[in-house]
């Protein structure tokens, strides 16, 4: 329908924008920037009023201005390619660091059960003999050194765990440091190419606002000899054309408002992107710690356990050769 095609263009457009401001060149895709210097300029739309020769000193400059922004509209879009490709492989690396530290961690905790397993088995066995000779004092000893063989390897796993995390993190700082170098000069190429173009741009306007000065300059010289009557040019017009310095005044004004547009876009570029990329690499900073530490809060925690799990089997052995102790008393 009519109303779903609108919406669709709509969100078309809305993609588009959403892309050239990741390419921190939104607003450059058209006229904008010519645009916005000549509406926010009226001297120069005063000058303009001189007639055909102006007119083609703008339709030039407008020429001129438009193809340095498609060259710095090109440049973003193109750059957004390679920074995206980059944040992409860097994703990958660090994805690929951390799922083959898991791949390692569920190997060293396989082995870890399956010897918790044997041990719970054994300590049973000797339980059991345990039960029917009570003051076997080797026995108990038996079962001392296997508990003491459990925290062994719970400290020894601990280890390994807390080494392979450290492993890991270092991997990643590794990975972390090497794209944030490779970002980090693609952000400062772009903002020097980007630079380059913008300093093109005031050199057209400097060139423009001369030839603006000296059609403004004759036009008035005209005007004296002829000794015409200013109230029959337009308003604008009129209120420029007074004297020599009046003339002058709006061409400065005039230059001082274009530089300022490209200047403030400029700024806009280089402080956006520079923005983006410390937030990227303090907030993948942040992300990592968090991750990091609450890793190693998971080893801890989970061998904590373990230990646990060893000392309440003794606890239940102390507890029930009492008991048993106490039955041979009575």
């Amino acid at each position: 329908s009519m109303r779903r095609s609108i919406a669709e263009l709509a969100k078309v457009e809305a993609d588009k924008e959403a892309m050239y401001a990741q390419a921190f060149v939104e607003g450059l895709d058209k006229d904008q920037l010519y645009e916005a210097m000549v509406s926010g300029d009226p001297s120069g739309q005063g000058i303009l009023l001189i007639g055909d020769e102006v007119q083609d000193i703008f339709r030039i400059f407008q020429e001129e201005i438009g193809k340095v922004t498609t060259d710095i509209f090109n440049l973003g879009l193109e750059q957004l390619k390679l920074r995206d490709k980059e944040v992409t492989m860097f994703q990958e690396g660090t994805q690929d660091a951390i799922l083959k530290g898991q791949a390692k961690q569920r190997l060293i905790l396989e082995t870890f059960l399956g010897s918790k397993a044997d041990m719970f088995v054994e300590m049973d066995d000797l339980w059991e003999i345990l039960a029917k000779q009570v003051s076997d004092d080797s026995m108990r000893r038996s079962i001392e050194e296997k508990v003491d063989k459990a925290n062994l390897l719970c400290n020894a796993i601990k280890r390994e765990l807390l080494g392979l995390e450290l492993t890991v993190s270092e991997q990643l700082k590794e990975v972390f440091g090497l794209f944030e170098r490779n970002l980090g000069d693609m952000v400062n190429s772009f903002i020097e190419t980007a630079q380059g173009f913008f300093t093109l741009m005031r050199e057209h306007e400097t060139v423009f606002s001369e030839q603006l000065g000296d059609m403004a300059g004759r036009y008035l010289t005209q005007l004296t000899i002829r000794n015409e009557d200013l109230s029959n040019l337009p308003p604008l017009l009129r209120s420029i054309m007074v004297d020599k310095e009046a003339v002058n005044q709006a061409v400065a004004s005039s230059h001082d408002i274009h530089l300022q547009i490209i200047d403030n876009r400029e700024d806009q570029l280089m402080s956006r992107i520079r923005t983006w990329y410390q937030k990227l690499c303090s907030d993948y900073e942040e992300e990592e710690t968090a991750r990091f530490r609450g890793r190693i809060s998971e080893i801890v925690t989970f061998l904590e356990m373990q230990a646990r799990d060893f000392d309440q089997f003794h606890v239940t052995i102390d507890d029930e050769i009492g008991l048993l102790m106490m039955a041979e008393n009575l």
